[in-house]
């Protein structure tokens, strides 16, 4: 059963838009990498040390990679992509399709990342409650109750 919430006569609502501008440290960034192999290769664990060497010359980051999608490419050869996310201080964020030329090996390659700036939710709440506050105190302080109005 929906009940219906009953607002006093002299409740008011207001949409004040803010904007603040906040660095991040950290930024948020996926990295295609893509291999050819000979299909005699398909254990996982045998691809990941090459898989790791490739995203460590790349950038220091945290990385966190996905499961492993095969495909068949020529004869006897499978093209084996996963799309890697990792985090990464911000002042890395630099010159990442070249970095991404140079850390590509033979039968390797790593695609042109792209990075993700929005914030994280932790730190948008973070960034939110204080301004909220500040909001909320600013209204209080400068509010006139409706039956002084009249």
């Amino acid at each position: 059963m929906a009940s219906t919430i009953e607002l006093p006569a002299d409740n008011r609502r207001y949409r004040i838009p803010v904007q603040e501008f906040q660095p991040e440290g950290v930024i948020r960034a996926t990295l295609p990498v893509s291999s050819l192999v000979h299909s005699r290769d398909n254990c996982p664990a045998a691809l990941q040390p090459t898989f790791d060497l490739a995203r460590e010359s790349f950038a220091p980051a945290d990385w966190m990679c996905p499961r492993l999608e095969r495909c068949g490419e020529v004869v006897a050869y499978e093209r084996v992509r996963h799309c890697t996310r990792f985090r990464v201080n911000a002042d890395e964020k630099y010159e990442r399709r070249e970095r991404a030329r140079r850390s590509s090996q033979d039968n390797l390659t790593l695609g042109p990342p792209c990075v993700h700036f929005a914030l994280s939710p932790a730190r948008a709440d973070e960034v939110v409650a204080p301004i909220r506050l500040g909001l909320l105190h600013c209204v209080g302080e400068n509010h006139v109750p409706r039956r002084e109005l009249s």
